[in-house]
């Protein structure tokens, strides 16, 4: 991201929230970093809107996380209802693409910067480029935990290299298939 520039857009990738079912709550999970670098980049007028692509891609939850995240910021955050544009069509990162393509032609917007895990962005700006939707890149969430190694590190499991694991296998895969089908 070029810090000087400004752009129409900020095109923010879903997978980061939900609602909890018990207490109905919103629930934030490690990719929050997506929705709060968007907030921050709007309020340091990097950005002029934000798009925030993501339906539903469960099977059995028909919850539209884009719906939930702008109310978040706009009942919590104050952003303005006219600065937060959504898509609630799509359901993988692929679709996330080609909505955001058309939601920046139909409102008539040229320039966007893109912001997802950098774990996810490999595959996401793939995805960008063979739609055709030429984004800046602003990668977030580099699952930093705000500590250097230790010599225990070499002995010592720690639950947080599960995820790591579980990450990187679902981002193997995903560029696997999206090459079969041709998405990147």
């Amino acid at each position: 991201m070029n810090k000087s520039e400004v752009y129409d857009t900020g095109i923010i990738l879903s997978g980061f929230m939900g609602r909890d079912k018990e207490s109905g709550r919103l629930s934030f999970g490690e990719g929050a970093d997506r929705l709060t670098e968007g907030l921050i980049q709007y309020r340091k007028g990097r950005i002029k809107t934000i798009i925030i692509s993501g339906g539903s891609g469960s099977l059995v939850d028909d919850t539209r996380e884009s719906v939930l995240a702008k109310s978040f910021l706009t009942e919590n955050c104050n952003v303005p209802d006219s600065v937060v544009i959504i898509d609630t069509i799509s359901r993988n990162t692929y679709e996330n693409a080609v909505e955001s393509k058309k939601i920046m032609n139909a409102a008539g917007l040229r320039t966007a910067i893109m912001i997802t895990s950098a774990w996810h962005m490999r595959r996401a700006e793939g995805c960008f480029k063979k739609v055709g939707l030429e984004v800046d890149i602003h990668p977030v969430d580099g699952m930093y935990h705000g500590q250097g190694s230790t010599p225990s590190d070499l002995f010592i499991p720690h639950t947080r290299n599960i995820v790591r694991w579980e990450n990187l296998m679902h981002e193997i895969a995903g560029i696997i298939i999206y090459k079969l089908q041709g998405y990147n």
